[in-house]
């Protein structure tokens, strides 16, 4: 019982403390929202946590990774910024875990098993939401694999007709997949730096950088090296280009095919238990009865 009011004192206490000096220190930051936040009313007790605990220096490799992730999943600007209030976001969903198992062992009685419990979750809290951040790196990857073939499909369309790489590229962007295409949001990006009049080799190089893909950078390479022949050799290097990314397209298929079917296994396994149960519990039933 004691642990357990020590500890929900020690967290609710942290979390006020670092709210009140994160509001003195970094007021501007209440109303930042570039990067979401699951606490981003906390956006200030976590960049002081950050600092005070001099988290990035202590932790080099960790920062590096998640600063990896960021950019990878929301561009290179203010990526430092950025990792830093993921960082203190980490921090405090780790306290808002250990006080709420204080809490919830308090109401329970105070088993000191539940103490145990809310440290070993907060402990591990940072782990499962960098894990969640890989899942959505892998899936920003999938995603534009699967997307970039139709792209270029449409690309080589527009140019068989006449249209320019510049105009191809921009009217390749479909403004209603915003939501759901993390290549859509990069082809809007390169469309508004070619409405700026950028040229098509700063675009197509920024594009690379930003998704920092192989398949993007096939994509790019090839064109900044062919377009300028123009002409039926632009095409055929654009054509096979289209053919490998279709290749690879399947190959990411199947590859979520089988892990599809992986998943399945356990659920046809609980499924055949209960069959069996179902099915030999009347036989049982009538053995022991006779």
């Amino acid at each position: 019982m004691l642990l357990l009011v020590l500890l929900a004192m020690a967290s609710g206490l942290a979390l006020i403390v670092l709210q009140v000096a994160g509001r003195l220190r970094y007021a501007a930051a209440q109303g930042e929202r570039s990067y979401p936040l699951r606490f981003p009313w906390l956006a200030p007790a976590g960049l002081y946590a950050v600092e005070k605990g001099r988290v990035m220096e202590r932790f080099p490799e960790a920062a590096a990774r998640i600063m990896q992730r960021i950019s990878a999943l929301h561009g290179f600007k203010d990526t430092l910024v950025h990792a830093k209030s993921a960082i203190g976001d980490m921090i405090l969903s780790a306290l808002f875990v250990l006080l709420g198992c204080s809490i919830l062992g308090l109401a329970a009685g105070g088993d000191p098993a539940v103490a145990l419990l809310g440290i070993l979750g907060a402990c591990l809290t940072p782990v499962i939401l960098i894990n969640q951040m890989d899942q959505r790196v892998k899936k920003r990857k999938r995603d534009i694999i699967m997307e970039l073939p139709e792209v270029l499909s449409k690309m080589i369309l527009l140019i068989n007709a006449g249209e320019t790489v510049q105009k191809a590229l921009s009217r390749c962007v479909d403004s209603s997949r915003l939501t759901t295409s993390a290549l859509q949001v990069e082809l809007v990006q390169a469309a508004r730096e070619l409405e700026m009049n950028a040229s098509l080799p700063k675009v197509l190089e920024d594009l690379n950088k930003r998704c920092a893909m192989q398949e993007i950078a096939l994509f790019t390479t090839t064109i900044l090296l062919n377009y300028r022949r123009g002409g039926d050799d632009f095409l055929v290097a654009l054509r096979s280009l289209s053919k490998e990314l279709w290749d690879r397209r399947k190959a990411e298929s199947r590859k979520l095919g089988e892990e599809a079917s992986s998943k399945l296994v356990i659920p046809m396994v609980l499924i055949f238990v209960v069959v069996m149960v179902v099915v030999a519990a009347p036989a049982m039933l009538s053995m022991n009865s006779s």
